[in-house]
């Protein structure tokens, strides 16, 4: 199923991820959900604006080639600087991020170039984004959260998450062969499935 990603004001580069400079890492993994009280724990622990300018800032490509140019930078509409928890695909293992991430969707799978500061792993450049291809041991979840997201009735999201199978195959590329499945079991079925894909065809996450 095709996901149409949200506008952005930011660049994501196409970079090839090589072997990263001494002292980075190259993570790839996803971003989790927030907790309930996400919110106020990130204000709560958030660095303070002393704290936050001596941390390093660095460019994106486009940035770059302007400096270089002999242009000037303008930072226009840049994500919220903000501290995330990122589930490392490689070791399994979950981790605090901090930096500009313009996606945080947990159906995103993000390569990430971050270093150690201040024992904080710090976002060194823009990220690169592409649409998670495993969702893990419990893919209904992040479905519905997707369909949360495009705006579906918390009641059909419930509905057609209790129908699909435990263990059964689910992501992205077949979530419509899913719904039309879905839709056959009965006309209110239907009338859900329809109005589902009605929702995601419109949404703009």
């Amino acid at each position: 199923y095709e996901v149409k990603a949200r506008r952005v004001s930011v660049v994501v580069a196409n970079m090839s991820w090589f072997a990263p400079p001494p002292g980075n890492t190259t993570l790839v993994g996803y971003i989790l959900p927030p907790k309930e009280n996400s919110a106020l724990n990130e204000e709560d622990d958030s660095p303070s604006e002393e704290e936050e300018e001596n941390e390093p800032e660095f460019l994106d490509i486009t940035e770059m080639s302007s400096l270089y140019a002999g242009g000037r930078v303008v930072k226009a509409c840049l994500p919220t600087r903000r501290e995330v928890d990122f589930l490392n695909l490689a070791s399994g293992q979950q981790c605090r991020v901090v930096g500009r991430f313009a996606l945080l969707d947990p159906w995103w799978e993000v390569t990430a170039l971050v270093r150690l500061y201040k024992s904080r792993l710090c976002l060194m450049c823009c990220p690169f984004y592409k649409l998670r291809t495993d969702l893990g041991e419990n893919p209904r979840s992040v479905i519905a959260l997707f369909l949360k997201a495009c705006g579906v009735s918390p009641d059909h999201v419930t509905t057609f998450s209790e129908w699909l199978q435990v263990g059964m195959k689910l992501d992205f590329s077949n979530l419509q062969e899913k719904l039309e499945e879905f839709g056959e079991e009965g006309s209110d079925s239907k009338a859900i499935a329809g109005s589902i894909t009605k929702s995601v065809n419109k949404s703009d996450v």
